[in-house]
């Protein structure tokens, strides 16, 4: 079965970023954010996500960066800052990207960053 941030990425081909349906407002950005992945960061930002987008718990991706959410279940907690997908989400101001090679490179990028060694569960 295929990871589903991998499914999500993938959806994202066919549809736009705020055409996609999230469980409880917490985005692909809100995951990458919390799992410290700034590859995916990038390609959700260049998707049009906004790091200020709060889910339904009242956290954006960068507070989940930043070590402040709520965990699967709902528990609220904190952990360690993700400073590489703070890094990627502070640096520049978001901004959509159309041209669909840069896309196709920060997917791919995105793809392999997942499916290296990391887990964890969306």
């Amino acid at each position: 079965q295929d990871h589903p941030v991998i499914v999500a990425i993938q959806r994202l081909r066919s549809v736009s970023w705020w055409e996609m349906t999230w469980n409880r407002n917490f985005t692909l950005l809100h995951w990458a954010a919390q799992e410290d992945v700034p590859e995916l960061c990038r390609y959700t930002m260049a998707r049009g996500a906004d790091p200020h987008f709060r889910d339904d718990s009242g956290f954006s991706a960068l507070d989940y960066a930043m070590g402040i959410g709520e965990s699967p279940t709902g528990v609220r907690e904190s952990r360690p800052m993700n400073t590489k997908a703070l890094s990627e989400l502070t640096r520049n101001k978001p901004q959509e990207i159309t041209d669909p090679e840069v896309l196709s490179r920060f997917e791919a990028a995105a793809m392999m960053a997942i499916l290296g060694d990391r887990e964890g569960s969306f």
